[in-house]
């Protein structure tokens, strides 16, 4: 069922055909009785074409999409020249798919971390030439989480530009796995916070002030841990910091909602950082066609305001990505 409510989706996927040869030669493809599937931490990968994407977008009422290259991105190639070239082809390939459809599309950059300078070298191109809307990164690289040292010339030069930062979980270097479940149903959600974690006990936030910063899946156990979070930092061997203060820097970031529309989990968010940091997210095409209706039933049983809605969809994203906002005249 088409939504009615203008939307700008933050958290939706491509998968290139470059991208998927890619893991195929990484070794992440598993023969099957129906042919080659890709998996991702055990998860897997979509078949993809962008006329059916295009097409879902249109079915489902999503104005805008910002597309992102999901993890590993060129992580497996480990910043070497291939995931320089290739991180640059899979971000031409997503601009050749903006200019076909200029109204309804935009992009995260893809960066070939974790070489820090050819990075900063492609979110140049990406914000200058190409014209994305913003940057996209993983919760962690090798063990290295956001706001670590390493990332600073890239932050840093982030920061001057005033630009937003997609922050999307990938697999933690030592993972403790459960039988028969797959990384993202329950890792993503700890790396997501181990970075919003790692954000607020690196000052990130007070190093990077100007950076708009999105965590993805409503920051994964956040809003249950936030409390906890925060009184860490208050003790002596940890920085000896302000609680209170503590709890502005979780709630100055952005959180998208993709796969977090279920009650307690809105309940426990709003009631963290309000609904004006709140972020539309589909995980689509991951999160497949046809359990998209549930994710939207979720936050249509909310209940949230007519205000409040029109904010969560797209107001506020918006917001913080003003080449969406020149290019629908919004």
């Amino acid at each position: 069922m088409a939504n009615k409510v203008f939307t700008v989706d933050t958290h939706t996927h491509v998968v290139p055909e470059i991208w998927r040869e890619m893991l195929i030669s990484a070794g992440y493809a598993t023969k099957e009785e129906n042919g080659t599937a890709i998996y991702v931490d055990g998860f897997r990968t979509p078949e993809f074409s962008i006329e059916s994407y295009v097409k879902n977008r249109e079915e489902w009422g999503y104005d805008y999409s910002v597309m992102s290259i999901t993890c590993p991105g060129v992580s497996p190639l480990n910043g070497n020249a291939k995931a320089k070239k290739l991180a640059r082809d899979l971000n031409n390939q997503m601009a050749e798919w903006i200019k076909q459809h200029p109204k309804t599309l935009g992009a995260w950059a893809c960066l070939p971390l974790p070489d820090v300078e050819a990075a900063v070298e492609e979110a140049k191109y990406c914000l200058d030439v190409l014209g994305f809307d913003g940057i996209g990164v993983y919760s962690n690289y090798n063990g290295r989480y956001i706001g670590h040292e390493f990332l600073d010339p890239l932050f840093e030069e982030l920061n001057r530009r005033k630009a937003t930062v997609f922050v999307h979980p990938t697999a933690p270097a030592d993972e403790v796995k459960l039988p028969g479940v797959s990384s993202p149903v329950i890792e993503y959600c700890f790396d997501s916070t181990r970075a919003v974690a790692n954000m607020l006990w690196t000052k990130g936030r007070q190093r990077f002030p100007d950076l708009k910063i999105i965590f993805s899946h409503g920051g994964g156990t956040l809003p249950f841990l936030a409390g906890r979070l925060a009184l860490q930092t208050t003790f002596p061997f940890h920085g000896g910091w302000d609680f209170d203060k503590s709890m502005e820097v979780l709630k100055s970031f952005y959180y998208d909602l993709a796969v977090g529309t279920y009650e307690p989990q809105l309940a426990a968010l709003t009631s963290l950082v309000g609904t004006d940091k709140l972020l539309f997210g589909s995980d689509f095409p991951h999160l497949p066609a046809h359990r998209l209706q549930q994710h939207e039933d979720g936050l249509t049983a909310y209940k949230f305001s007519e205000e409040d809605t029109k904010k969560i969809r797209g107001e506020n994203a918006l917001a913080i990505l003003p080449k969406i906002k020149a290019k629908l005249n919004k």
